[in-house]
């Protein structure tokens, strides 16, 4: 984590992949606020967030496990398992 509280990846230019590719991205449902920045910095457009209904979905099969939407959650909601 940075001075400004983000996380970092390893990777290239366009992200890269996280360090562990076995591990998943998952969401703590009780830390989420159902913002949407996941979703804004999303590449891949793989993260789903319905404010309304208060639900956090990912389509493992466009996940690329960059870490990106890591970074970027305020309430650091999100992590690899």
């Amino acid at each position: 984590m940075d001075g400004r509280g983000h996380h970092h990846f390893h990777g290239g230019p366009h992200g890269g992949h996280h360090e562990k590719p076995n591990e998943e991205l998952v969401c703590n449902l009780e830390k989420c606020v159902f913002c949407g920045s996941c979703v804004e910095v999303c590449k891949k457009e793989a993260i789903k967030v319905d404010k309304i209904n208060k639900k956090w979905t990912l389509d493992k099969n466009l996940c690329v496990k960059c870490g990106h939407c890591i970074g970027h959650c305020k309430v650091d909601a999100l992590e690899f398992v």
